[in-house]
């Protein structure tokens, strides 16, 4: 059993990661120079623990019972998410699913945290909102400062059309979990919590 679990891992590990070096680019977007109007936010999911690190997560928006490929997560990496103010459900994958609710304002950065965590065969994730007293921190914002900024490339498309459907049974997993935390707190990003400063 222990040698089945292993096979498994190292199978799941080959394959996540060759996804992620194959789709993921370093952006050429410079991110000091960011502007955002009346009808735009930004969300930028970052991922600075090194627990899991070969394990990569898909980060997707749910929007009317469909996903919205935004990108795969891996460590010392971020992904810089332009959409609309308002509410917002995105979903990470791995072994399971894991959703955060956010509302957005106009012109504002919002950060969350793409947390891994041991499963059964391989890494789970969380998205926690770092809430506005957090990006304070000089801790956090070195965190974040030092991951290194990268966007979908033109393959991404083709991988998520191949993999929507794993990624919309997470979702229901996800919210799922969701409605059973107790305490929703780190799941649900807040207007006030934006910030104009990109890191």
């Amino acid at each position: 059993m222990k040698l089945m679990r292993s096979l498994l891992l190292i199978v799941c590990v080959a394959i996540m990661s060759g996804c992620s070096s194959n789709l993921m680019s370093p952006s050429m977007a410079n991110i000091s120079q960011e502007t955002l109007d009346d009808n735009t936010a930004c969300v930028i999911f970052y991922r600075s623990s090194s627990l899991g690190g070969a394990i990569q997560a898909p980060i997707v928006e749910y929007i009317d019972e469909d996903v919205k490929f935004i990108g795969i997560s891996s460590y010392n990496k971020k992904i810089r998410f332009i959409t609309t103010p308002g509410e917002h459900i995105f979903v990470v994958g791995g072994e399971s699913g894991s959703v955060l609710k956010a509302d957005i304002a106009p012109k504002m950065n919002y950060y969350v945290r793409v947390s891994p965590y041991m499963g059964w065969a391989k890494a789970r994730f969380d998205l926690k909102a770092v809430k506005f007293d957090e990006l304070n921190d000089n801790k956090v914002k070195e965190k974040i400062s030092k991951c290194v900024l990268v966007a979908p490339n033109d393959k991404a498309e083709i991988w998520f059309e191949k993999n929507k459907r794993s990624m919309k049974e997470k979702t229901v997993l996800g919210l799922e979990k969701f409605e059973g935390r107790k305490d929703k707190s780190q799941f649900i990003l807040n207007q006030e919590d934006g910030i104009p400063s990109l890191y």
